[in-house]
């Protein structure tokens, strides 16, 4: 049998593109980059969550939202693509966008999260006893 690489079963492909389809790769993330990318979140929630849209204008609630997430989509793709691979914002249509970052919460949250919440009543069972 030959060597075969082997994959990471975690590495999703998803097609992007406007006009012509082209595959991408979605890597999961590191440890020490989903720490980074959970406090960029958690700091964009914050920022997002101190802001009043009821008093400001429709263009100020646009910038507000395209500084906070449009300009993080590009960060957000450093951390799960090779860069020979990467897609420009000018390749990515709104639904692709939505696909990837489900595969990044499946992929790197869902999972931590279900088996954190399983393992803190592991710990609550166990200090009851």
């Amino acid at each position: 049998m030959a060597n075969q690489e082997k994959l990471n079963p975690d590495v999703k492909e998803i097609n992007v593109g406007v006009e012509t389809l082209h595959s991408v790769k979605i890597y999961p993330l590191s440890i020490s980059d989903q720490k980074k990318l959970t406090n960029s979140v958690v700091d964009i929630v914050q920022k997002f969550s101190e802001v009043d849209f009821s008093s400001i204008s429709n263009e100020e609630a646009f910038n507000f939202l395209r500084e906070l997430v449009f300009d993080n989509i590009e960060v957000l793709l450093e951390y799960i693509t090779k860069e020979e691979e990467r897609p420009s914002l000018d390749e990515l249509t709104n639904a692709q966008l939505s696909q990837i970052i489900d595969i990044v919460f499946e992929v790197n949250f869902e999972v931590f999260i279900k088996n954190y919440k399983n393992l803190l009543q592991k710990f609550q069972q166990i200090s009851n006893k």
